[in-house]
């Protein structure tokens, strides 16, 4: 895989829940604005068509995984299901990964985009803000596609805090490992006990 141009990245199944419609809205904004990076959209799906749809109404050029690209313009790419590797080179080359779900009960996905050191965006949903907390992510409000937009717009023209998502991201991830989570069932169990 060689992406020529800088990348937002998101990956899911393609259903409802999910909310990558709002995410292809917000990348139409960003192209309107004059953004050039591209859009891949890792997974498959029964919304696959409505996708489709939309971009063709909203005029963003797209293609499927292996189709040839048009170097000059922003460009929404259906990249199809892909395997644990593939999903961990295309976190690690996005310059951030969005999570737009509707509904999100945890957002294990979340923690793997932070543990490949990439800047996060995703509602405020389910247990998500659980995880991005203390400028670990940006959060954003529900089926707000202008503020989905005005977040990547900040991450990709603000270095800095890039920089902070990405580093913050890496040591609170470090707090969801198999170790610590044993030790707080353990403390858990022991709390329990005593009563």
């Amino acid at each position: 895989f060689k992406q020529n141009q800088p990348y937002i990245f998101a990956a899911g199944r393609f259903v409802h829940k999910k909310g990558f419609d709002i995410l292809i809205r917000a990348f139409h904004s960003l192209i309107e604005r004059g953004y050039d990076s591209d859009l891949i959209l890792a997974g498959d799906g029964p919304e696959l068509p409505n996708y489709v749809e939309l971009a063709n109404t909203l005029k963003v050029n797209w293609v499927k995984r292996n189709q040839n690209l048009d170097e000059k313009s922003p460009c929404l790419i259906f990249w199809g299901w892909a395997n644990k590797d593939e999903i961990k080179a295309l976190m690690a080359g996005s310059e951030v990964f969005v999570v737009p779900s509707r509904k999100e009960p945890f957002g294990l996905v979340v923690l793997e985009a932070m543990a490949a050191e990439t800047p996060v965006i995703a509602t405020n949903v389910g247990g998500i803000p659980e995880i991005l907390v203390d400028g670990c992510g940006l959060l954003v409000p529900l089926e707000d596609e202008n503020a989905l937009a005005e977040a990547i717009e900040k991450v990709l023209t603000h270095p800095d805090l890039k920089e902070m998502l990405m580093l913050n991201g890496r040591e609170r991830v470090k707090g969801f490992s198999w170790e610590n989570a044993a030790q707080s069932y353990i403390a858990l169990a022991s709390a329990n006990s005593a009563i």
